[in-house]
C-alpha cells in the first residue's frame, strides 16, 4: 500500500477512500499507518480524513 492508492475498509462500515499519507512510526512497529480521506464520515471521526492501519484495509487499484 502507498500515497496515491484507493482502498477499501475491510471491516466495520466498508468505507472506500484514497490514501494521502503514511504516518511516521518507530523503526520497530511493524504495523503501517495510513492518513486516508474517506468518502463517508466515521462516527468517532467526524471528518473525512481518518486513519488506516495496513492491515485493516484492501487495495482497490494501485497508483502508478
Amino acid at each position: 500500500m502507498k500515497v496515491g492508492d484507493l482502498v477499501k475498509e475491510s471491516w466495520g462500515m466498508e468505507r472506500v477512500g484514497i490514501v494521502v499519507a503514511e504516518v511516521p512510526r518507530p523503526l520497530s512497529s511493524r504495523r503501517r499507518l495510513f492518513k486516508v480521506l474517506w468518502d463517508a464520515r466515521s462516527p468517532t471521526f467526524p471528518t473525512l480524513m481518518g486513519p488506516l492501519w495496513e492491515s485493516q484495509a484492501e487495495v482497490i487499484s494501485e497508483s502508478r
